[in-house]
């Protein structure tokens, strides 16, 4: 494990023969991370979006404010990395309360 330059940690998992996102682990608690992804996303992010962006992925750095939009939540969370790896990522969905609902069962 190695600190990223944002102050968390970077954990690498590494398993022979499997695609591997690297991950890292907020020097904030989760309160306090939600908080900031929420601000950096409205300050930031929010003006930026148009119309057609609706229900597309947002995938923030709340360290830069760097972000990356997307159809397809791995799409958008798999450029940032590859831009900035040791980036601490907010994900959430444009015009929506939440990145994902929680179904009721039957």
């Amino acid at each position: 494990m190695t600190r990223s330059p944002a102050g968390g940690k970077l954990r690498v998992d590494t398993n022979p023969g499997e695609n591997v996102m690297p991950t890292i682990q907020p020097s904030r608690n989760p309160q306090e991370f939600a908080q900031l992804g929420s601000e950096v996303f409205d300050r930031r992010v929010r003006p930026l979006l148009r119309p057609e962006d609706d229900g597309k992925f947002v995938a923030v750095d709340v360290v830069t404010g760097d972000y990356e939009l997307d159809d397809d939540d791995y799409a958008a969370v798999s450029r940032l990395r590859a831009r900035k790896p040791a980036a601490e990522i907010w994900l959430t969905r444009a015009g929506q309360a939440a990145a994902y609902r929680i179904g009721r069962c039957s």
